[in-house]
């Protein structure tokens, strides 16, 4: 196999809960670390990415996250308890994702999309899934460069030892 097709799926461990039920804290998530190299990031995207000034070692996981897009590059996005508004209009959820995205709450740390915010160019706004908890996303620490994002999450699989 040639050396460029070696790493282009990694596996990544899921610390956190804020992505539940979709992908459950213990698990791992494979990414493909090449797939925004020909493609650019969609709506409802599962990626793992290094905050601006965070950046990961290649193999420290502190330091990485792993969240869903609902707002691209110079979107205008707005998260209300209605649900989500985009460039003034309220967007259909995917029917899977419903009971996560139809509606949001308000938590003092939350600055970014309470009230309309443009997302910058070459931007991305990620939350996690869980809406029964506290999550530190987007609304929180702002929005995601695209260069920051490190793969898109194509699966997960919860690990058990082999005996």
């Amino acid at each position: 196999m040639p050396e460029a097709d070696v790493n282009k799926i990694k596996s990544y461990p899921m610390q956190y809960d804020s992505m539940e039920p979709t992908i459950t804290t213990g698990s791992d998530v494979l990414g493909d670390k090449v797939y925004y190299t020909t493609h650019r990031p969609e709506r409802w995207d599962v990626v793992v990415f290094t905050l601006p000034g965070q950046a990961a070692q290649p193999e420290a996981e502190a330091g990485r996250f792993v969240k869903r897009i609902i707002g691209l590059p110079g979107e205008t996005i707005h998260l209300t308890p209605k649900g989500l508004m985009i460039n003034g209009a309220m967007i259909s959820i995917p029917a899977l994702l419903k009971d996560r995205f139809s509606s949001f709450k308000n938590f003092p740390e939350y600055k970014f999309g309470i009230e309309p915010y443009k997302i910058p160019a070459e931007s991305v706004f990620v939350i996690g899934d869980n809406p029964r908890i506290y999550v530190s996303d987007s609304r929180e620490f702002g929005p995601v460069p695209v260069r920051h994002i490190e793969a898109r999450v194509l699966a997960s699989v919860r690990t058990t030892p082999v005996l």
